[in-house]
């Protein structure tokens, strides 16, 4: 019987730890997969822990059906996403903690498009996420993905969350 391996990031002060299954993980490189060529991406649900430093990723949604996507380039669609969260909020108590996406066979590393996004996400009063995660897988996914975690909070710059572990 095989153990799962979650993908645990913590940024070196400790402050914010954002942990992943492995069945979220594969979910999001089956996303990837299936567009190699060409970004996509989706919403993170879960929940936090304790004193809400820690997410637990817990589901990974594939994009929307009115997503832009491109070599370059993804703009997350919004086309009953609302409908989606609030079924996990009432049915699980899962809450919205971010974005993923792909960057096809590059680096995973948040462009100045991505930071702003999220800076935008932080300070939407509607979404109630006040400090959301933005996973970027990059490399290619087919073999082992590289993996990227960024934290945007409330007051500060982003921080990037190393992988610690595969606990």
């Amino acid at each position: 019987m095989s153990e799962s391996t979650d993908l645990v990031f913590k940024d070196p002060s400790g402050e914010y730890v954002v942990r992943i299954s492995e069945k979220v993980a594969d979910r999001i490189k089956t996303y990837c997969q299936m567009r190699m060529d060409q970004e996509t991406g989706g919403v993170l649900v879960g929940r936090y822990t304790g004193s809400q430093r820690e997410a637990v990723v817990m589901f990974a949604d594939g994009p929307p059906l009115d997503s832009k996507r491109g070599a370059f380039s993804f703009l997350r669609g919004v086309e009953g996403l609302a409908k989606k969260l609030a079924a996990f909020w009432t049915r699980e108590g899962l809450y919205y903690l971010g974005e993923w996406h792909y960057h096809p066979l590059s680096a995973p590393v948040p462009s100045r498009t991505d930071h702003d996004c999220m800076s935008a996400i932080r300070s939407q009063r509607r979404v109630d996420c006040k400090v959301p995660i933005l996973v970027i897988i990059g490399g290619n996914p087919q073999g082992q993905p590289l993996w990227s975690v960024t934290v945007y909070p409330a007051k500060g710059n982003p921080k990037s969350l190393p992988l610690l572990s595969r606990a």
